[in-house]
């Protein structure tokens, strides 16, 4: 069993911050959010402090998709890039800013 919400909530690095929805689960997260991933992978069903974000989000927020271990924040929280998955395939009218945690 895998649950889930979605959120829209502000990232933020040391020097960026970007609007985008997030993806809370608790489970596998292949069943929330089915992905391809271009660098690592999701996090694990029991990593509370790892995330994964969009290839949009990567480039907006680092200038990079090679960002695997670096940290942002959500909120109040702090977070670890676990994975960077493939969304510039997606139309630009379609694509949206995403991440998992």
């Amino acid at each position: 069993m895998t649950l889930w919400n979605e959120t829209k909530e502000v990232l933020k690095t040391d020097l960026h911050s970007i609007d985008a929805q997030v993806v809370f689960y608790s489970g596998d997260a292949a069943i929330v959010f089915p992905a391809v991933y271009i660098q690592g992978s999701a996090p694990g069903a029991v990593d509370v402090n790892g995330c994964a974000v969009s290839e949009s989000i990567a480039l907006d927020l680092f200038g990079s998709t090679d960002i695997v271990g670096q940290t942002l924040q959500i909120g109040d929280r702090n977070v670890q890039i676990r994975g960077v998955f493939r969304d510039r395939q997606i139309s630009p009218l379609q694509r949206h800013k995403n991440l998992i945690c």
